[in-house]
């Protein structure tokens, strides 16, 4: 088994890996920092290939305490193992048996908060796994941490050990945003060091440090390989008069010389794929030096002296997000016919075009349908049924599984209704299992959950949802 940590010990890390800055707190909250000490004691671990042979469920974390996980003997954890498994009584029996009082972290009422909300976003991320042949609502062990995740609350790891293993486990699981938003906040709560950017192809350029380097990670390995369909990387420069050339034999194919000595933009990436190639010039912005008209005609007469036709050049202004400082201030002055990109939406674009001019805006998409005050489509809700107290969205999924739970024998249902935005879901589940009866329904969706209530009042089978704005 692998090394006990304590609560503490698993949140400290937690935050290093999902900083409150960049993810939902519920990811490295302490109630997630004892699921992380509790399925490590019990040996919940999911292996690589194949299924784990030890599960958990929500009580594994509620019903651990800092006194047990003093007793960190391989005979004790499988014995508190066996305990929890079947029942809070059986749990409570074995410690008071070790001479401690059985003294539960949480409250019996805190599963859906551990399964709900921990659970569901962990799954999310890839740091735990979650048995497909159960439904969601099945009362026994059905979780495990990822052997990967549980690797980085190895108390044997030094910092840099810790820290290049957290870089490694974010790049196999985390979405190209969730990882440059993790970053950020990682960079700005730590001393300043140099920024490692992979460019295609594989090989590694270690920028210098500051956040503008970070938006032009993301642009090179975030918004490149969606937008471009053969990316590489032309030059990137840097502050002090530092150049870096790509390929210098793909230079001169493309008939491209760099004057470090001259002006230049933050990057130039090409895209060989379109014939003739297409270059684009690239300006990372943290305070200022948008792609505004003066600076647009500046980068067109310097590509120009570097053998670029700036007919065959694009323009993209990068920001950190578009609640950043730079980006409230600068988004106005961008030049017409330019881009700009934000580091914590990477799959996003904006492009600013002027309508006057472009014949192409004449065939662009409008928003595909009537929105009421609100913003929820309205096709959406009117397919959903209407009645007095509010609506009933669509059923989309249905799931139900007989069940036997410590001697008791039963069914759980679980079904999922479109949620108003058409983003998220309704869930409803039931639990008929004597003694262990529970019905519950949730939104999970988080504009919605902001946006719509339920009502209640029928029972949770008959739900609706109404306007959190409007009266009862």
């Amino acid at each position: 088994m692998r090394p006990v940590i304590t609560r503490a010990f698993a949140v400290e890390r937690l935050a290093q890996i999902f900083p409150r800055a960049a993810s939902d707190t519920v990811m490295s909250s302490p109630v997630a920092g004892m699921a992380v000490a509790a399925m490590i004691y019990v040996d919940a671990i999911a292996p690589q290939a194949g299924s784990p042979s030890v599960w958990a469920r929500p009580s594994t974390v509620m019903w651990m305490s800092e006194a047990t996980l003093e007793h960190a003997s391989d005979d004790n954890r499988r014995d508190w193992r066996i305990a929890a498994a079947k029942s809070r009584r059986a749990a409570a029996d074995l410690v008071q048996e070790w001479g401690i009082e059985f003294n539960p972290s949480y409250a019996d009422n805190s599963r859906e908060t551990i399964r709900d909300e921990t659970f569901h976003k962990w799954l999310e991320s890839g740091a735990v796994r979650r048995r497909s042949d159960k439904a969601t609502s099945y009362p026994g062990p059905i979780w495990a941490l990822e052997d990967d995740f549980a690797d980085l609350f190895d108390p044997s790891l030094t910092q840099d050990e810790f820290d290049a293993a957290v870089e490694t486990w974010r790049d196999r699981h985390l979405s190209p945003g969730a990882k440059l938003k993790a970053a950020f906040a990682t960079y700005e709560k730590r001393d300043q060091s140099a920024v490692r950017v992979q460019l295609p192809g594989g090989i590694t350029r270690t920028l210098e440090p500051g956040i503008a380097s970070l938006i032009l990670k993301g642009v090179i390995e975030g918004w490149a390989p969606l937008r471009l369909g053969k990316p590489v990387v032309v030059a990137i420069s840097e502050p002090g008069e530092k150049l870096f050339a790509g390929d210098n034999d793909l230079l001169r194919f493309l008939g491209i010389t760099i004057n470090p000595s001259t002006l230049l933009p933050d990057a130039v990436l090409a895209d060989l794929k379109p014939d003739p190639v297409v270059f684009w010039i690239i300006e990372a912005v943290n305070s200022d030096g948008p792609i505004d008209d003066a600076r647009r005609a500046k980068l067109e007469t310097w590509a120009a002296a570097q053998g670029i036709d700036p007919e065959h050049c694009r323009f993209l202004t990068a920001f950190r997000s578009r609640a950043d400082a730079a980006a409230r201030k600068r988004l106005k002055d961008l030049a017409a016919g330019t881009f700009a990109w934000f580091a914590d939406e990477p799959t996003h674009e904006l492009a600013w075009r002027d309508l006057a001019e472009d014949s192409e805006a004449a065939g662009l998409p409008g928003l595909g349908g009537d929105q009421d005050p609100h913003g929820v489509d309205v096709v959406e809700v009117a397919a959903a049924t209407t009645q007095s107290d509010g609506i009933r969205t669509e059923r989309i999924t249905t799931a139900t599984d007989d069940t036997n739970y410590l001697g008791g024998s039963g069914t759980s249902e679980y079904y999922e209704y479109r949620c108003p935005c058409g983003d998220g879901k309704i869930v409803e589940e039931h639990e008929n299992i004597p003694g262990n009866r529970e019905h519950y329904v949730r939104m999970d969706c988080g504009k919605c959950r902001e946006e719509w209530v339920f009502v209640l009042d029928k029972g949770v089978r008959q739900w609706l949802i109404r306007r959190a704005d409007s009266k009862p």
